[in-house]
């Protein structure tokens, strides 16, 4: 554990990446509409810094690009520091946020599609804005040095095919998700800055791409009268260059926060029977970036005596903790008493990890002992829905498996049962009990007021059989009942009303098609095809033209005249 005020470790780093997609699904449409489009604005200063650079500068730019892309590789950090200390919203960094939360079953799906929608618009609606309004109708792009620049790099950038514009994509966000993880694992705010310079140097020099990046450059570009259309602009670099940096900052989110810093950290923690520690929230207020810091047990032993003492039902009975299967914890008091359990017997020792003491600190003992006495703060246990916020009471079970996939089980008697995160119907059952109680106490509800739960809701439905059913459709004939194998009709049973029996419909169905030499077996497989009420259209009075038509027509003309005469 780092003793330090000024860093986190890769792992809080992780969790804060987790603890910050929980607190942006949460934003109302609205605010995030805003923040995408303030984020647009502001990010666009490093785009407008770097064409500046190059147009004003023609000479350079033709004799020694080189040094031009050197030199403005730095001003696109400008533009993300802006939008990072201001906790506005950007598509490229939503999609580190979202893609960990996702995969840590902290947000959903639909809270990740609204998010990417609203934050891809508002960021398209910001730049342009600026580049219109302020760049082109302004005067500041009209000069000639500036119309060549920019239209010298916006055929630059239309020079490179659909997939080499993909490819490019995904290596520029990979950089820019680094540079945002990067600055969460430092608390000065000019630490950050550098960081962030690193990877966005790298990206720029090399001549990735980024999306948003290069929306001002594009737009005054075409402004300026450069031979690219909105539809070319579109389809040859914006939805390349979207799709590619999805996939390049997804990469970047499964293989380091997510799997190096929480799976492998976590799994050798537990392998090890290392000492545990809750991970706690110490910014949870909303547009800025969580910071996550670790709160030792002894405190958090502490903390829950306070609660105790202040507020009796600040818990709702620590029983509902527990599971039903009273028979595991039998069994693991057991395996404690006897010492065969290694994992569990530094709890049954009372031995506590070493206490996380930083020299200088936001939320230090002091600051955490008054807050312990504000009864009407500390008594509200952390929300569903919301990364463990520190100075709050516990979490419940499932925020606590969010912020520590091993989640300790306690009752009366101290920690009983120790998990990894489980679908059992236990848990399940648990954290339901829990998450009711909690809201049947008056508090506000996060999981059923954020957006990407009524999108949920409104999907679901439309696309379920009725508004009872609250259930997605799974197949086809799920969604479609009508189509189902039952309901299908073949020409062996037909119950056709042309004035005949079932067995003489038939008979006549099968003479004409013989008449119009058609073999029953191509009639079957057409029947899977069209379906046989299509039949009533069909042209079945086509003369024979070979032999063996004829001779089939003249068979089939004696049965019709032996059904007649019957």
């Amino acid at each position: 554990m780092v003793d330090d005020s000024y860093y986190i470790t890769p792992h809080e780093a992780a969790l804060a990446v987790v603890a910050t997609s929980m607190k942006k699904s949460r934003l109302k449409i609205d605010t995030l509409v805003v923040n995408s489009i303030l984020g647009g604005i502001l990010f666009s200063s490093g785009s407008l810094l770097y064409l500046a650079i190059h147009a004003e500068n023609p000479q350079m730019a033709m004799n020694n690009p080189g040094i031009l892309n050197f030199t403005g590789a730095w001003t696109f950090v400008i533009g993300l520091f802006y939008v990072i200390i201001m906790g506005c919203d950007l598509f490229n960094s939503n999609i580190l946020y979202f893609s960990v939360g996702l995969l840590r079953n902290a947000v959903t799906i639909y809270d990740l599609l609204i998010s990417w929608f609203f934050s891809w618009i508002g960021n398209i609606a910001g730049t342009l804005f600026v580049s219109y309004l302020f760049m082109h109708v302004s005067g500041i792009s009209s000069s000639s040095d500036w119309i060549n620049g920019s239209i010298n790099i916006v055929n630059d950038k239309q020079s490179y095919t659909f997939m080499e514009t993909f490819l490019k994509a995904i290596a520029g966000n990979f950089f820019v998700c680094l540079a945002v993880y990067l600055q969460l694992l430092s608390k000065p705010i000019h630490v950050k800055l550098i960081v962030m310079s690193l990877p966005i140097f790298t990206f720029v020099c090399c001549g990735f791409t980024h999306v948003v990046a290069d929306m001002p450059m594009m737009f005054i570009g075409m402004l300026n009268g450069a031979d690219l259309s909105v539809g070319k602009y579109i389809w040859k670099l914006l939805i390349p260059a979207s799709i590619g940096n999805i996939i390049g900052g997804f990469a970047f989110s499964v293989i380091l926060p997510y799997y190096l810093h929480l799976i492998v950290v976590e799994r050798d923690r537990q392998r090890l029977s290392l000492p545990e520690y809750e991970a706690r929230d110490e910014q949870p207020e909303l547009n800025m970036d969580s910071r996550v810091v670790r709160v030792t047990t002894t405190n958090l032993d502490k903390n829950t005596t306070d609660l105790q003492d202040e507020n009796n039902t600040s818990y709702d009975n620590k029983e509902n903790f527990i599971s039903d299967d009273e028979d595991s914890l039998t069994s693991i008091d057991s395996e404690e008493n006897t010492g065969t359990n290694s994992s569990l017997n530094r709890f049954n020792r009372n031995e506590q990890p070493i206490p996380y003491r930083p020299t200088r600190t936001r939320t230090n003992d002091l600051e955490l002992s008054k807050t312990h006495r504000n009864k009407s703060y500390h008594s509200i246990r952390s929300p569903p829905g919301v990364f463990p916020v520190i100075g709050m009471g516990e979490p419940l079970t499932k925020e606590r498996t969010i912020e520590n996939s091993t989640t300790m089980i306690s009752n009366d008697h101290g920690l009983k049962k120790l998990f990894t995160t489980s679908n059992s119907n236990s848990i399940k059952n648990m954290e339901l009990k829990e998450e009711v109680n909690y809201f049947n106490d008056g508090h506000y509800n996060v999981l059923n007021n954020k957006p990407g739960t009524r999108l949920e809701k409104a999907i679901t439905k439309m696309l379920s059989h009725s508004t009872d059913k609250a259930t997605l459709p799974i197949t086809t004939q799920d969604t479609f009942p009508f189509n189902s194998p039952q309901n299908a009709r073949t020409y062996s049973d037909i119950n056709g009303d042309y004035g005949l029996d079932k067995m003489s419909y038939k008979v006549n169905f099968e003479n004409a098609l013989s008449k119009a030499g058609v073999p029953l077996n191509f009639a079957a497989m057409s029947d899977n095809i069209a379906g046989i009420d299509n039949l009533n259209a069909m042209d079945l009075s086509r003369k024979p033209t070979t032999p063996t038509q004829h001779q089939a027509y003249d068979s089939s003309n004696e049965s019709d005249n032996d059904i007649k005469s019957q």
